[in-house]
């Protein structure tokens, strides 16, 4: 499909300035407040992370960590010494990995110790892919909940699995969880639940939502009816005693209204992307293909134009994220074939209602590695770019390890993905997922997310979309992929990685 000629987008002038002066090695950075830690804070992170892996290097005699370091150091200085890499100016991870080199063992005990605690602010903990719509472009592979309903044991496993993962990421320094896929978080049976465990725990929810079940009753209903079968804090009581007082008023929507107030109980620690594909109802509806009720959509005047908006939208503007807490909310848009031509004006909206945004280019995994959702031309791509997100990446997973749940022959189970849009069932088809599940111990998420495979990936693989390449590659030679990702994977038995093992073995080589 083309962009229609008569939608060519065009930018307003005071929208292309607001978004040119919100700009960053990542794009266009008019984001959530937890998307991104500045770029000094993204420095720091990534020298801790790359502290802990040339410890792994030294002590378990791994070349290829090494490797991949000075690779990724070497290629920081650029041909003038800056990249554009978040935070580094003149090769300070060269200057770094030099320093590393220099320590000795007692010292670089120190140093992986303090720095294996602080080595993340953010970590990306995907949701089981059930979901309640079959999005034409969905990079994630989502299943519709129609197809494969939850079950006792799934919600059981992914929240005790989740709560264990999230502790773990604490201790590494994490503060917030941001979730942008497998599924959609909202409809997980014991969503509020891990709200109140995450927010007892001082940290921040980022988390994408299509918003379906804040629009349709229908689709609310079928969300309640897992929830209240599978909820076992506060949030049960108090969604049903406001559902039947609603009902009991004659309200309309009750249990969609019911929802909405129980999200605003957690206003303060939620951090919300609500996407839309277009902002025509038909065309979105049509991308976005419900299959449990339909959004409603509102005709909302804004500028020149008037945009057709879910409700949940704008039941999150008006309900959830009111007054200062505006900042909380973005609208994430792909800005694909059919959707660039609705951007600019989902631009202004954002820019003239206080609204964060992510804009980012249309992601060729998952369901939609076949490209039913295709990409914007070039020259549409160009035009929009100030507003696009996503230039550096694969640079963020350096500091931002993704956490995936697998429910396959060998079990269920957590494990670390390389890339955010790498399918479980890709990884392994491969033969590289067994090293990346996380293990049952307190220091399994740290062993996991210090894998070969993810050395790999977050060092070699530090520019661009490397989902994007990884799909092209699985595409065009999925045998010599497997090799080569079985290769990696060998170099090291991701169970021997242990923080206080290498923090022991360094002394003792200095006979402390």
């Amino acid at each position: 499909m083309i962009i229609e000629q008569a939608r060519q987008p065009e930018i307003a002038g005071d929208v292309r300035e607001f978004f040119t002066s919100h700009r960053g090695a990542f794009g266009a950075m008019n984001l959530l407040d937890h998307h991104l830690p500045s770029d000094a804070r993204i420095a720091e992170l990534v020298r801790n992370v790359m502290t802990v892996d040339y410890a792994i290097s030294r002590v378990l005699e791994v070349p290829d960590y090494h490797s991949y370091l000075d690779r990724f150091s070497a290629d920081s200085m650029g041909a003038c010494g800056d990249t554009g890499m978040p935070g580094d100016s003149g090769g300070t991870y060269r200057d770094h990995l030099i320093d590393l080199e220099d320590m000795t063992g007692a010292a670089l005990a120190d140093a992986v110790t303090t720095a294996a605690a602080d080595s993340m602010e953010t970590f990306n903990l995907f949701v089981p892919k059930q979901c309640n719509l079959s999005c034409r472009g969905c990079y994630a592979a989502a299943v519709p909940v129609t197809a494969r309903p939850f079950d006792d044991g799934l919600v059981a496993g992914f929240t005790s699995g989740a709560l264990s993962v999230i502790e773990q990421a604490r201790a590494c320094g994490a503060r917030t969880v941001y979730t942008s896929g497998d599924g959609e978080p909202t409809i997980f049976p014991r969503f509020f639940d891990l709200l109140e465990a995450i927010r007892e725990r001082g940290m921040q929810w980022l988390f994408f939502t299509a918003g379906l079940a804040f629009s349709s009753e229908e689709a609310a209903r079928r969300v309640w009816q897992d929830a209240a079968a599978h909820l076992q804090g506060p949030s049960r009581d108090r969604i049903a005693q406001r559902l039947s007082a609603l009902e009991r008023d004659g309200a309309p929507d009750p249990t969609v209204r019911a929802l909405t107030a129980e999200l605003a109980e957690f206003r303060e620690n939620i951090e919300v992307y609500h996407s839309i594909w277009r902002a025509s109802g038909r065309e979105n509806t049509e991308v976005r293909r419900p299959q449990t009720g339909e959004y409603r959509y509102v005709r909302v005047p804004s500028r020149d134009t008037t945009l057709e908006l879910p409700s949940s939208l704008l039941a999150f503007m008006d309900e959830v994220f009111t007054g200062d807490l505006r900042g909380r909310l973005g609208i994430e848009m792909p800005v694909s074939d059919i959707g660039a031509a609705d951007a600019a004006d989902v631009a202004a909206f954002v820019v003239d209602n206080g609204l964060r945004s992510y804009f980012e280019p249309t992601i060729l995994t998952g369901r939609n590695r076949i490209g039913d959702l295709g990409e914007a031309p070039p020259d549409v791509l160009h035009q929009l770019s100030p507003l696009l997100v996503r230039a550096k990446c694969g640079f963020r997973n350096i500091h931002q390890p993704t956490v995936k749940y697998v429910q396959d022959h060998a079990g269920t189970g957590f494990v670390a993905s390389p890339g955010m849009g790498v399918d479980t069932a890709d990884l392994g088809s491969l033969g590289v997922l067994e090293p990346l599940r996380i293990g049952d111990s307190a220091g399994g998420f740290f062993a996991a997310a210090h894998a070969p495979l993810m050395v790999y990936a977050n060092y070699v693989h530090s520019e661009g979309c490397k989902c994007n390449s990884f799909a092209a590659r699985l595409k065009e030679d999925r045998a010599g992929l497997a090799r080569s990702w079985q290769q990696i994977s060998s170099c090291l038995d991701p169970a021997r990685i242990s923080l206080p093992e290498l923090a022991v073995t360094l002394r003792a080589a200095d006979g402390g």
